[in-house]
């Protein structure tokens, strides 16, 4: 499977759910949703793949990633230009919930055919460039949807992201069809749900994985919110978290070097500890430059946490099993997403908004000091 067309697919693909994102909600407050169909509409997205990501996983796992790809980038496409065509709450309703199940199936194979296109000694590199590619869609696709909004409306914005999907369509029939045989053997080898999930070190990573995507979702939540209470102007506040993706991309660029200076498990824990360390102080902090200085610090840390995950969940895998691993971190990912927000709204009402980063930063830490025990597998039979 040609890995520089998968690479194009996922940065296509980020682009699009990065940009379709924010301006979804603000698309929403314009047709004069409440505060409860926005938060349905925030739901709409993490619920399908909460359901379906392990049955995706186990799909690609036996025939391969060609199919779920191009079903998935189709199903981006329509979920983009739904709102072109529905100017209505449903609609948006309707699109993110098409948008969040039609990446999953894009994702989980795209993580599973990279990892496999590389082998055990290159599968940093791959799986590093993945994480730079997706970073690289996540800092576009809001400029560009925010751009085009402003310049023209909403529903050309959403017109505007939809070329990208229609783009990894066209890739995705080149893509090399991939049949992976399984024999009855390997079928009575297959490694049941609940016996890869009692494994203490994959149940380690995953709880790692969940941990680290929902401090960045919370602080994508609430940071603005905190930032605002502190006076910084909305140009400010878009800035920082522009720095915070400018992070994640720096800190993917070394993540080879990291890796063969610490090890994978040792830059999990070490850069997890770090960035809760600077995740604390936010909520203490009310200067400009000393936010802009921990703000980095999270993007660097945390946005390298998220690849070397990836990598451990594969190489933990059991044979011919991985994409339904990563179906499954991703599935655990989306109930974390789902739950997290609600707690610490809740808490945010109590304690204030400043305290959020505390709270969340202890519970980073405390999965960073158990990540430490995580043994991982070097080799992965392909």
């Amino acid at each position: 499977m040609n890995i520089k067309v998968l690479y194009t697919i996922t940065i296509l693909i980020f682009t699009t759910v990065f940009g379709v994102r924010p301006i979804t909600s603000l698309y929403a407050d314009l047709l004069g949703a409440t505060m409860w169909q926005i938060s349905l509409i925030t739901l709409a997205y993490s619920i399908g793949p909460l359901l379906i990501a392990v049955h995706i996983g186990r799909y690609v796992d036996r025939y391969g990633e060609k199919g779920p790809i191009l079903f998935g980038s189709f199903g981006l496409l329509v979920a983009t230009s739904l709102p072109f065509f529905t100017e209505s709450i449903v609609g948006l309703i309707c699109s993110q919930f098409l948008l969040g199940l039609s990446q999953i199936f894009a994702i989980v194979s795209l993580q599973n055919g990279i990892g496999k296109s590389a082998d055990s000694g290159g599968r940093d590199k791959a799986i590093g460039l993945f994480s730079l590619f997706s970073s690289g869609g996540m800092l576009f696709g809001p400029l560009i949807a925010g751009n085009a909004a402003d310049y023209w409306s909403f529903t050309i914005a959403f017109v505007a992201l939809a070329v990208a999907p229609l783009i990894c369509v066209i890739l995705s029939l080149f893509l090399k069809k991939h049949h992976q045989q399984i024999d009855s053997k390997d079928n009575e080898e297959k490694t049941p749900f609940l016996e890869i999930v009692k494994q203490k070190d994959i149940r380690n990573t995953l709880l790692a994985g969940m941990i680290i995507l929902s401090a960045l979702d919370i602080f994508y939540v609430y940071f603005p919110l905190y930032a605002e209470s502190i006076g910084l102007s909305a140009s400010k506040i878009g800035f920082l978290l522009s720095v915070m993706a400018a992070g994640n991309i720096i800190a993917r660029f070394y993540i080879g070097s990291v890796l063969k200076l610490l090890g994978r498990v040792n830059a999990l824990a070490y850069c997890m500890l770090i960035g809760a360390f600077a995740y604390a102080l936010v909520g203490f902090t009310t200067n400009f430059t000393v936010l802009f200085i921990f703000v980095l610090i999270i993007g660097c840390c945390l946005g390298i946490t998220q690849p070397i995950s990836i990598i451990i969940t594969y190489n933990l895998a059991p044979k011919n099993q991985t994409a339904e691993l990563l179906g499954i971190r991703l599935a655990s990912n989306r109930l974390a997403q789902t739950l997290l927000p609600f707690i610490f709204a809740n808490m945010s009402t109590i304690w204030g908004l400043g305290t959020i980063f505390g709270f969340k930063a202890l519970l980073v830490a405390i999965t960073a000091w158990n990540s430490r025990s995580i043994k991982e597998r070097e080799e992965v039979t392909e």
